[in-house]
Order: structure tokens, then C-alpha cells, then sequence
């Protein structure tokens, strides 16, 4: 006859306890997430340098690139751009929220051409725990249309621990539980184990 130790019986229950919470906590925040406008990295356009003019809903002088420049990582402001169209029910609310880039770099976030808010110092040159959403009124997109323009100073931390996430808009009452399903997520897409 085997003998168990009864010490890592125990572990492993509470392993198991932790797991069934964890997804307890994870099945409603999905569920709620099925109908979040996400756009992906892939959909961002990028501007290389520091032109003010970007940050317009359509400037014909900032030339927007499909793939990001080689010199975007480097330690020099630059732009990202996104365009959706927003679904009929946030067009309905009158205050939507934002989970926008990462609170490692420095960034400012210009939702139709209006700034509606910044992580990082006052000149994008330091980093300060900042929101990584923000909120804004449905009234800048009347017609459904929303540009979102971010001003960035990637700098080498960023290049070096940055993944991309997607930026979500939701109703402003949501952002929190938006923020917890990107978490999981992003904690989903990098588990090692």
C-alpha cells in the first residue's frame, strides 16, 4: 500500500478550488464581452514623428502607414490610428470608455480630434501611473464614426515588454469589467504553462 502525504492532496484541492473560481469569474465577463467593439493591432495606421495635425479626424498632411515604420520603437514621439464605426447601442449612450495601449509607455488619446486623455507626463517623456481608459461623450462620433488618434513615446521598455492589445470601447459604466476581460485575456493568450 502507497502512502499519500496529505500535504499535497491539500495543495492540489485548493488548486482546483482557485481554478473553478478563477473561471467562475471569468465565464460572466465573456459573456459580456461578445459584443465589444475590439480593434486589433492590426487594424492601427502609424504616423513616424511628431505632427500635431495627426491628431485631426482627416488631415491630408499626416501620412498614415498600413505597418509600422522600423524607427516607430525608438525613442521619438510618433502616432497610431484606428477607425471603426461604432454599433447602434453605443451610439445610443451618452458616455462611452476607452481601454487604450499600455501604462508602461507614455501616450495621449484624441478621440475625433479631441484630446480625452493621457498616460504619462505632461511632455510623453516620463512615465506616471496613469489610466490606461479613459471616458468621452458618444457626441464626438454623431454620425457613428469614432478616429482614435494616439500620440506615443515608445520607449525602450516598451519595445522590449510591450504586446500589443487591442483597444476596446464599451459604455462608460462597463470600462472596469471590459478592462478585467482584457486582462483575462491578454493572461489567456500568455500563459506559459
Amino acid at each position: 500500500m502507497i502512502k499519500t502525504s496529505p500535504i499535497p492532496m491539500k495543495a492540489t484541492r485548493i488548486l482546483l478550488h482557485a481554478a473553478a473560481l478563477l473561471f467562475a469569474v471569468a465565464l460572466p465577463a465573456c459573456a459580456q464581452d461578445a459584443g465589444t467593439p475590439r480593434i486589433p493591432p492590426t487594424q492601427r495606421q502609424f504616423h513616424d514623428g511628431d505632427d500635431m495635425r495627426c491628431a485631426a479626424v482627416n488631415n491630408p498632411a499626416c501620412a498614415w502607414l498600413a505597418e509600422a515604420p522600423a524607427t516607430l520603437n525608438g525613442n521619438t514621439i510618433s502616432w497610431k490610428r484606428v477607425q471603426i464605426t461604432l454599433p447602434e447601442d453605443l451610439r445610443k449612450t451618452p458616455e462611452l470608455g476607452l481601454l487604450a495601449d499600455d501604462k508602461l509607455i507614455p501616450f495621449e488619446v484624441y478621440a475625433n480630434g479631441r484630446l480625452i486623455g493621457r498616460c504619462g507626463g505632461p511632455e510623453l517623456l516620463q512615465t506616471e501611473n496613469g489610466a490606461s481608459f479613459f471616458k468621452f461623450p458618444s457626441a464626438l462620433a454623431p454620425d457613428g464614426r469614432l478616429v482614435l488618434a494616439i500620440r506615443t513615446f515608445p520607449q525602450w521598455r516598451a519595445r522590449v515588454f510591450n504586446t500589443p492589445v487591442p483597444y476596446v470601447v464599451v459604455p462608460a459604466d462597463q470600462m472596469q469589467t471590459a478592462a478585467d476581460a482584457q486582462t483575462m485575456s491578454y493572461l489567456r493568450v500568455n500563459a506559459t504553462h
